[in-house]
């Protein structure tokens, strides 16, 4: 259908569906094209609720077609399972050596991800069980010991001030 200007009959400029679309340039080869997915559902995921997320929002928001994504990612919860991999991964970078060190380092990681820390609370809002989405792959061993490791330090720093 084809929109017509009364005024000046000329035609109506088009309407973009997405703004990421109407910004960006559509990503190209396979890895742009799954970096873009996984960056759209980091955005969303965040917003709402991963379930209430659909396949062809992520794709619109990444500007792809909605057949990449189950292309690239097979189904939805395998792109949430990528998008918590990618968060895991920066904060495993961090929590090595000294606990004080890696502690603020975890804390400036959270900082520069503020998407994470809502798609755990939209999880948990969701009735998800933190055992659905903690990644197989390490990290929250370490990062269980990292902060039992920090609170005894604390602790003991407390208590030779006192």
């Amino acid at each position: 259908m084809r929109y017509v200007c009364v005024s000046s009959m000329s035609p109506a400029p088009p309407v973009s569906r997405s703004k990421s679309r109407a910004t960006s340039r559509k990503p190209h080869g396979k890895d742009e094209t799954k970096d873009a997915i996984l960056r759209a559902a980091d955005e969303l995921f965040g917003l709402k609720s991963p379930d209430s997320v659909t396949v062809r929002e992520l794709a619109d928001r990444a500007g792809v077609n909605h057949a990449l994504v189950h292309r690239h990612f097979g189904t939805k919860d395998q792109v949430l399972r990528e998008v918590l991999q990618r968060h895991a991964r920066a904060f495993r970078e961090v929590i090595e050596g000294d606990v004080e060190t890696a502690v603020t380092r975890m804390f400036e990681v959270a900082l520069e991800r503020p998407a994470f820390a809502k798609i755990i609370a939209q999880l948990l809002l969701e009735g998800r069980s933190p055992r659905d989405f903690t990644l197989e792959e390490g990290g929250s061993d370490r990062l269980a010991k990292l902060m039992t490791a920090a609170l005894s330090a604390h602790e003991q720093a407390l208590a030779r001030k006192s």
